[in-house]
């Protein structure tokens, strides 16, 4: 057989099968193909490290237009690629080098490489710049997150590409390297930082020392001197005759002692602190092993001296001071469009800062967790999340960078099963503003935490969450024990009721405007204090005609205001004052001008309510209160009503404590 491939098609596959005969018997068989390579060029790549000598890692290789991306090892002997055999189009060729020993990080490449010919690409992470955070206050950073986002501009389907990397907290640098103007369509580099005040400060000798918490661990909170001690590897049986309680212990990095069976023995022992060193070059940064004792480690040039100084019998006492819920932090993203610039240095000023005041109410001490999320183009999912463990009863100042472009997002979650959504927004450069998470009064309030009630044509969806807090839009819904019901009438009668809160439905069809009814009850345990129980019932007006989209329905909100402490409560037997809003959200159909609103309170859980005379400014109405000495909760109940027909009553019980 003879091939002949100057007659074949570029790009094409040819097949057939030989066929061998005997006395016009076949006695053999076999397949033959020919693949005539279509237009291909090599890109050869080589990477080479800040210290010049070549690199190792990993190459992301991706051709707009297609689905999948390609990963290509970097031979760290030689900082070369395999040489690639690319179809003409657009590329983007990058890398996130491993630098200065495993404790940096250099982004290197190109985002928009078009290959039409054969190419060679450096990544040459010497020619990348530090990218640094400075602030007012001092700080340490518990997030970072450096990434880039490109529209490679040829149109349709997967023509964007995101990258970004989460540095471990072992990778104390950032580098990226300048990449011109970046052609194409729209191209962004950006950073985010969380960066909190100090947590840990660890002394011996009066000489600082540089421990790095392990992934998972409790943050130490307090002041103490600790007296050191050493057990080998901190194998439950290495502590035999040793008595670590109360004390720093200090363990040897070995594998033959898992992270978990480590901090448990030394949990078991008593022991205040587990301090693991390294037992070879670099830091240790692995998970603490499921118990609620800090435990940090050392490198093997710092925590050496002291295991060694403690074997001969020496003492080591170490002076520890941290906090396990910082008083501020900043949330900071740095964007750069069109290109990576070479300065990438960033010390915001007054002028790039916006203030927040987080509440964070509760019994004090109680944990719960806070996130807050940067929102860009391109980013997937759209908002990028970073959580925070946080202390009820607490205040904590953030600074929130104001950079056009980025939207922000706010949820705290308590872990008995309370989750609370904020609202997505900008902040304005130099404004202050209080966020209250946890806040009475939990109750039913629509918000854009959850898709509000609304309807298609005839078709009804009407959300409500169930426990919804505090006076700037933050709703909520549990997940524990708690119960909700929720029914949805028309005309009087009843259409569907559901468990949940929510309520989806086809309802009859009317010729015009009807009347509709939405009731909720729920009800949690005790356990959580307030807003123990609620009844709520809007009334509405709408109608079924055919729509192209959702239309939104026009249940009427009720915000409460309260000047509570951090624990929630107010001051028995002093005037207090109770502020309230009734409205309705902008664009609904049906919404009227609020015109009526009540209010009444009861301190015995609801079995007696008096009226408390409402005055108004603007929008707004309060009424002033004096809740008498021993009495433990406030209970609300109000109505309101608007111009068209509309009209809101809900009763909290245990809507604030009283102390």
């Amino acid at each position: 057989m003879t091939a002949t491939p100057n007659l074949a098609v570029p790009g094409t596959s040819y097949s057939g099968t030989i066929i061998a005969k005997q006395n016009g018997r076949q006695v053999a068989q076999t397949a033959v193909g020919l693949v005539m390579e279509g237009e291909r060029y090599d890109l050869n790549v080589h990477a080479t490290g800040r210290d010049g000598k070549p690199a190792g890692g990993f190459l992301t290789l991706y051709k707009y237009g297609d689905q999948f991306v390609t990963t290509l090892e970097i031979d760290p002997t030689t900082g070369v690629v395999a040489t690639q055999r690319l179809a003409p189009g657009v590329y983007t060729a990058s890398s996130w080098l491993e630098v200065d020993g495993g404790e940096g990080v250099a982004l290197v490449g190109t985002p928009h490489l078009v290959i039409g010919k054969n190419t060679d690409l450096e990544l040459d992470a010497g020619k990348a710049n530090p990218i640094t955070l400075g602030t007012p206050k001092p700080g340490e950073d518990v997030y970072r997150r450096p990434g880039w986002y490109h529209d490679s501009g040829i149109g349709g389907q997967f023509a964007t590409f995101i990258s970004q990397y989460v540095p471990t907290p072992v990778m104390t640098r950032m580098y990226a390297a300048p990449t011109g103007q970046v052609a194409g369509g729209h191209y962004e580099f950006s950073t985010r930082w969380r960066r909190t005040a100090p947590l840990l400060s660890m002394t011996v000798d009066d000489k600082q020392l540089h421990p790095l918490l392990q992934r998972g661990s409790k943050r130490w909170d307090g002041k103490a001197t600790l007296t050191a001690a050493y057990v080998g590897a901190g194998a439950a049986a290495d502590y035999a005759g040793k008595d670590v309680r109360g004390k720093a212990v200090f363990v040897t990095a070995s594998s033959a002692v898992t992270p978990s069976a480590r901090a448990t023995a030394a949990l078991d022992a008593g022991a205040r602190l587990l301090i693991v060193v390294t037992s070879g070059p670099g830091k240790l940064y692995d998970a603490a092993g499921g118990t609620d004792l800090p435990v940090l480690s050392l490198t093997e040039a710092e925590g050496g001296p002291l295991v060694d100084r403690i074997g001969a019998g020496g003492n080591v006492r170490l002076r520890v001071t941290g906090t396990a819920a910082p008083p501020y932090l900043y949330d900071v993203v740095k964007a750069y469009t069109g290109a990576i610039p070479a300065d990438l240095r960033y010390t915001p000023g007054a002028d790039d800062l916006a203030t927040v005041v987080n509440r964070f109410v509760g019994p004090t001490g109680e944990l719960a967790f806070e996130t807050r999320a940067d929102c860009r183009i391109g980013y997937w999912p759209p908002c990028l999340q970073v959580v925070e463990p946080i202390h009820l009863g607490t205040e904590r100042v953030d600074y929130v960078s104001t950079q056009a472009g980025t939207d922000w997002y706010e949820q705290t979650d308590h872990p008995r099963g309370w989750e609370q959504r904020g609202e997505r927004h900008t902040y304005e450069p130099r404004s202050v503003q209080t966020n209250s998470w946890f806040a009475p009064v939990a109750r039913p309030r629509v918000g854009s935490g959850y898709w509000n009630p609304r309807r298609s044509g005839n078709f009804f969806a009407v959300n409500v969450p169930t426990t919804s807090s505090g006076d700037q839009g933050v709703t909520g819904s549990m997940s524990d024990e708690s119960t909700v019901e929720t029914r949805l009438f028309q005309n009087g009668t009843l259409i569907r009721k559901s468990a949940f809160q929510a309520v989806q439905t086809s309802v009859p069809a009317t010729s015009g405007w009807a009347n509709y009814r939405f009731e909720m009850d729920t009800a949690r345990p005790e356990s959580w204090g307030q807003g123990t129980k609620t009844t709520t019932a809007w009334d509405f007006r709408a109608q079924t005609a055919a729509t192209s989209d959702w239309v939104y329905l026009p249940l009427i909100q009720l915000d409460y205001h309260l000047a509570t402490n951090l624990n929630g409560a107010f001051t028995g037997g002093s005037r207090q004052r109770i502020g309230l809003s009734a409205f309705q959200f902008a664009g609904v159909e049906g919404a009227g001008k609020v015109k009526n609103v009540t209010l009444e309170v009861s301190y015995d859980d609801g079995a007696t309510w008096q009226p408390a005379p409402l005055s108004r400014t603007g929008s707004d109405w309060s009424a002033d209160v004096r809740p008498p000495k021993g009495a433990s909760y406030l209970s609300l109940r109000a109505t309101a009503t608007d111009d068209a027909g509309n009209k809101v009553s809900q009763e909290v019980t245990r809507a604030v404590s009283i102390r």
